[in-house]
């Protein structure tokens, strides 16, 4: 490769190097920024009611743990969720706790079989963030429970653990038949649990509290907005307007501060005791449910209290409230028990049917809140979103965080490679900067050298043309000394002849001198040749047209310097033989060929043929010279570019 075009190899290259990485990563990051963008956000609230299910602890990671949700009756199921526990670690961090490196589901039919819905037993499951992990069933799956099965378990890394102990944990577990969990409250059996009450056992795998409650935190809203009522009881009466089948129930609690991480404000006035009746009339001769033995101590907000109900039917819903707690804000003598709640959702196969539905309150109370606060699908904290959809899209935004970690990763590996390729880029052309360098001080070396050579040689020229000239004023002064006089006018002739070689010796002289002083390279051998006629062709009609005069100084100074002598001698030889008075000098180029031109008016030459000293100089600028008699004589220098001479004298 030439130097420049390496070199504008490199600095291309460097140039890539600095440019932007790959632009279908780019084009990725931005759609998955724009996907982002049109999913809802969630905040971990690790403040729930209950934690989950947790294993006992084992000496083994290799040791089957098992844990087995009944789904009585058996239903349809098309999408099972399993959320990890989560517990504070050393580096600040909320992580997945107890998650299997190894497992199965399965779904167990009615007649008692297993159908595989996931398999992850061959190879260790990547260590899972605190979002929903989704696994699908395949279509027209029934069970009657699912069992999911732990056959390598993950290592206790929580504080509780003084020596290596393996568990296994999982915060809740859904399982949908089309939009409802059937498997809320359902029935739990394990292999080995850990009992801790409010905290962790196979009851708290299915009551609905996790860590990512179903609400999108867009805002806030003020809490002196929200349904409160300061009596121990109330009932809140809705009309469905139409008969329902209801088979669950959520009741959101109120947040005082919800700007705030406050547990006093966050489970201040829910009621101890719920039930709720289904009437066709609103008399409600019916038996209510009540939910009494199932609410915690305490009920964060986020997490809405969720609870089956056993398939009550009925047009008219009343929801009794009682047991109120102490409004806990004023002093202890001042004290009122108050409810306080944000939302009330009632559902039928997951769906909730309560919006829109009308609503009373009895007692009725003056300026109290109007109670379609309680449907209006906001609590203090944002908007409530249904569970399925909610939890499809955390896994989504789980999944797209993943996908643009990697692509930000793969986008700095390739951001180091072209760094280093700038670094090499930069390296290289340093270096073939250095060597272009250093190759033109060789050459301008060699230039030198080669000039120098030139320059020895045309003083050898110089040096014959003198001898020769010099030679001839011997030979005249020799003849004069034996003759001993110069009276006669033969004499006086050899006299005149011997001045004139003498001053054209001097001539020559001095315009050799010109062109070694101009180092033959800058040269205009053009002009030196026009000089050259001028002088030579005193008092002839003389015609000089040169064409391509850039491309005739291009030549080498070898090439120059003959061309020259070639114009010298021919003109030379027109002058002494061919009687001429008119002289004609032309040049002209082509894309392979500079031409030269020579022609008098003269008597021609004999035998039609160029002087044998013409033809030895063409020789020498291996050009190729033709000479023609006609009106006069023509003689033509052809010089082929691709055939230079090197500078090499011979």
């Amino acid at each position: 490769m030439k130097p420049k075009p390496a070199i504008a190899f490199i600095i291309l290259l460097i140039l890539n190097g600095c440019g932007i990485v790959d632009r279908r990563i780019e084009q990725q990051m931005a759609e998955i920024e724009n996907e982002l963008q049109t999913l809802p956000t969630a905040r971990l609230n690790i403040l729930s009611p209950t934690h989950g299910y947790h294993s006992q602890r084992f000496d083994t990671a290799e040791t089957n743990v098992w844990v087995e949700i009944e789904l009585d009756p058996s239903r349809p199921i098309d999408l099972i969720a399993l959320l990890p526990a989560a517990y504070y670690n050393e580096s600040d961090r909320y992580v997945a706790d107890g998650f299997p490196r190894r497992f199965k589901i399965e779904a167990i039919t009615d007649e008692g079989m297993p159908q595989l819905i996931a398999d992850h037993t061959r190879e260790d499951f990547s260590t899972p963030h605190l979002e929903p992990l989704l696994f699908h069933c395949p279509p027209d799956t029934r069970a009657q429970s699912i069992r999911i099965t732990a056959t390598r378990l993950t290592t206790d890394d929580t504080w509780r653990s003084y020596a290596l102990k393996h568990i296994f944990a999982l915060n809740e577990v859904f399982v949908f038949s089309g939009e409802q969990n059937i498997a809320l409250n359902a029935s739990v059996t394990t292999s080995s649990q850990e009992n801790i009450r409010f905290m962790w056992g196979p009851r708290y795998l299915v009551d609905g509290f996790t860590y990512y409650p179903p609400i999108k935190s867009v805002f806030l809203v003020n809490p002196n907005l929200q349904f409160r009522i300061f009596q121990p009881q109330a009932d809140v009466i809705y009309d469905l307007e139409t008969t329902r089948t209801l088979d669950e129930i959520r009741i959101h609690p109120f947040n005082y501060a919800p700007q705030f991480s406050n547990i006093s404000a966050m489970t201040i006035g829910f009621p101890r005791k719920i039930s709720v009746a289904l009437s066709a009339s609103p008399e409600f001769t019916e038996k209510a449910f009540h939910l009494n033995p199932f609410i915690p101590p305490q009920i964060t907000t986020g997490n809405a209290f969720m609870h089956t109900l056993p398939a009550l039917k009925g047009r008219y819903v009343r929801i009794s409230l009682a047991d109120a707690p102490l409004d806990y804000r004023n002093d202890p003598d001042e004290r009122k028990s108050m409810i306080a709640l944000t939302e009330i959702q009632l559902l039928e196969k997951g769906k909730n049917v309560l919006r829109p539905a009308r609503s009373f309150i009895e007692p009725v109370l003056d300026q109290q809140i109007a109670p379609t606060v309680l449907t209006d699908n906001h609590t203090t904290e944002g908007e409530i979103i249904p569970l399925k959809q909610w939890l499809i899209q955390l896994n989504r935004r789980a999944q797209l965080k993943q996908q643009f970690v990697q692509l930000e990763s793969q986008e700095n590996v390739q951001f180091l490679r072209q760094q280093r390729l700038l670094l090499y880029g930069t390296f290289s052309l340093v270096l073939l900067t250095l060597a272009y360098a250093t190759t033109l001080m060789r050459f301008r070396y060699r230039q030198q050298h080669q000039l120098q050579k030139l320059r020895e040689h045309i003083a050898a020229e110089l040096h014959d043309e003198i001898g020769t000239a010099l030679s001839g004023i011997s030979n005249y002064g020799e003849h004069l000394k034996e003759t001993g006089e110069i009276k006669n006018e033969n004499n006086r002739r050899i006299l005149a002849q011997l001045i004139e070689a003498a001053r054209t010796t001097a001539s020559e002289t001095r315009q050799f001198i010109r062109f070694l002083e101009k180092r033959g390279v800058e040269s205009d051998v053009i002009e030196q040749c026009r000089h050259t006629a001028e002088k030579m062709l005193f008092g002839y009609e003389l015609e000089q047209n040169y064409r391509e005069t850039q491309r005739f100084n291009q030549l080498v100074p070898i090439m120059k310097w003959d061309l020259l002598l070639f114009v010298k001698e021919a003109l030379n030889n027109i002058v002494k033989h061919a009687e001429a008075s008119r002289i004609s000098i032309r040049t002209s180029a082509t894309a392979k060929h500079l031409v030269l031109v020579i022609s008098d008016n003269g008597h021609g030459l004999e035998g039609n043929e160029a002087p044998l000293h013409l033809l030895k100089r063409a020789k020498r600028m291996r050009a190729h010279l033709s000479a023609n008699n006609g009106n006069g004589t023509q003689i033509t220098l052809t010089i082929p570019l691709k055939k230079m001479p090197s500078w090499k004298t011979r």
